[in-house]
């Protein structure tokens, strides 16, 4: 991908992310977070083990700028991709999961 793509799509990333952080502490906690020191609130593990098969963790800062790629490739315009998009992805790949383990 192009830098300029690139770099909007990390700062959609950092924008989706900071709204996920903030929907889920309180109040008082929410206005400390800023773009600054936002990947100091996100999950410390990058990566989680299932069946011997490692796997990048969720509400990570490049498990949310791939899920926003493969979004922009499918032709969904960036301005548009929201934090219900990512859950929707998230969602749409557990019940994959499920389905081949029955």
């Amino acid at each position: 991908m192009k830098k300029k793509i690139t770099r909007q799509i990390n700062e959609k990333a950092s924008d989706i992310l900071i709204e996920w952080l903030k929907s889920i502490v309180e109040e008082d906690e929410a206005d400390q977070i800023t773009k600054e020191n936002f990947k100091s609130f996100l999950p410390k593990d990058h990566y989680m083990q299932s069946q011997k098969t490692c796997y990048l963790s969720f509400y990570t800062f490049r498990w949310a700028t791939q899920n926003i790629k493969k979004l922009v490739k499918k032709g969904v315009s960036l301005d548009s991709i929201k934090l219900e998009d990512l859950q929707w992805l998230l969602k749409k790949r557990t019940m994959n999961n499920q389905s081949s383990i029955l």
